[in-house]
C-alpha cells in the first residue's frame, strides 16, 4: 500500500502491525538476514508519517525504530534501520544527519557484508553531500549506487534515486540531465504503480523548470 501511494491507508496497518507485533514470534535469529517486523513497521510508519504532514510524530518513530534496532544486536536489521533513517534525513532534507546515519550503514553493511544497504547507504551519502555543497562527489557517488541496483532487488529504491539524483543535477545547473532523469523516474512509476513518490518528482519537475528559465 505504501508503494502504491495509499499512504493514509498503510499508515493504519502500520500501526496495527506495531501494536501486536510479538516479539518471541517475530522477532528473526540474530544471524539470520530478515527484518524484525516491528522494526521495518516502525521504519515505514516515519516514512508514512512525514509524508502525511506529521514531523514530530515521524521523527519519533524513526527514533524508535534505531532504538529497537540496536537492543535486538542483529546486525541485519540495525542495517536496514540505519538506512531507513539516512533515508528519512533526506526527506526532511537534513543534510549532515543523512550523511551520519548513511556513513554508519555504509560501515556495518561492509563489515557484515549487505549488498543492498551498502547500495542505499552511498546513495544516501552522496545525496547528503551534495546537499552539504559537495556536488560533484555526491553525484558521482549516487550515479554508483544506481548503477548497482541492476543486480540487487530494490523494488521501492530506483525511482526515488533518480530523484534525489537529479536535485544534485539541479544545484550545479544540470537542468536537462535532472529532467531527463525525473522522465525515467515518472517512466518507472508507470511501470511499476509505485506512487509513494510521485508527488516529489513532479515538485522537483517544477522546480527544475523554474530553475532554467
Amino acid at each position: 500500500m505504501f508503494s502504491l501511494g495509499e499512504v493514509a491507508l498503510a499508515q493504519d496497518h502500520l500501526a496495527q502491525s506495531i501494536a501486536l507485533h510479538d516479539p518471541q514470534k517475530d522477532n528473526p535469529s540474530v544471524s539470520g538476514h530478515t527484518g524484525d517486523s516491528k522494526v521495518i513497521s516502525l521504519c515505514f510508519a516515519a516514512s508514512a508519517q512525514w509524508l502525511l504532514g506529521y514531523p514530530d510524530q515521524a521523527l519519533q518513530r524513526n527514533r524508535e525504530a534505531l532504538t529497537l534496532a540496536r537492543e535486538l544486536s542483529q546486525p541485519y536489521n540495525l542495517a536496514l534501520a540505519l538506512s531507513w533513517a539516512a533515508g528519512f534525513h533526506c526527506l526532511r532534507r537534513e543534510g549532515q544527519a543523512a550523511q551520519e546515519r548513511a556513513e554508519a550503514t555504509i560501515t556495518l553493511a561492509t563489515e557484515q557484508g549487505f549488498p543492498l544497504w551498502l547500495g542505499l547507504g552511498t546513495a544516501f551519502r552522496g545525496w547528503a553531500l551534495a546537499e552539504q555543497g559537495q556536488e560533484e562527489e555526491g553525484i558521482a557517488q549516487m550515479r554508483q549506487s544506481l548503477a548497482g541496483f541492476g543486480a540487487i532487488e530494490a523494488e521501492l529504491a530506483p525511482t526515488w534515486f533518480l530523484a534525489l539524483l537529479a536535485e544534485a543535477c539541479g544545484k550545479v545547473g544540470q537542468i536537462e540531465e535532472g529532467l531527463t532523469l525525473l522522465a525515467e523516474a515518472l517512466d518507472l512509476v508507470a511501470k511499476t504503480g509505485g506512487r509513494w513518490c510521485e508527488a516529489e518528482l513532479y515538485w522537483l519537475k517544477g522546480e527544475l523548470c523554474y530553475s532554467g528559465l
